[in-house]
């Protein structure tokens, strides 16, 4: 996969490939030492960039997003076909438009202080 990014990315930037030899080495010498597990969780953590990118967006477009944990994965798996495919669920996330007669829409959103959740340091 990794040889398979950088050629994508000679492909949309240009250049030369063995101009990518350094950054080659750098993910190759992350990896090799990873078994097939540590791979997959470091993998599903990535999810996590590409979320909030979405949610991001979906926020500035005005769409609501609900991100879901707590899921069953095998069962999204199962649903969407993602095994035959070697893929596998981490995270999901609904996308929307709020309903108009949503009761709870309005509601104050209770949320703790920040200074509970986040230490500047």
């Amino acid at each position: 996969e990794i040889d398979r990014f950088l050629a994508r990315s000679i492909e949309i930037r240009g250049g030369k490939i063995d101009q990518l030899n350094p950054y080659r080495e750098m993910m190759v010498g992350f990896t090799k030492n990873m078994d097939d597990a540590a791979k997959l969780q470091w993998a599903k953590l990535q999810t996590y960039i590409a979320l909030g990118q979405l949610m991001t967006t979906a926020a500035v477009l005005g769409i609501d997003a609900c991100p879901m944990e707590g899921i069953n994965p095998t069962e999204y798996d199962r649903i969407l076909g993602l095994e035959e495919k070697g893929l596998t669920t981490s995270v999901a996330c609904a996308l929307g438009y709020r309903c108009s007669r949503d009761k709870y829409a309005d509601a104050p959103k209770v949320r703790f202080d920040e200074s509970e959740i986040i230490t500047i340091i």
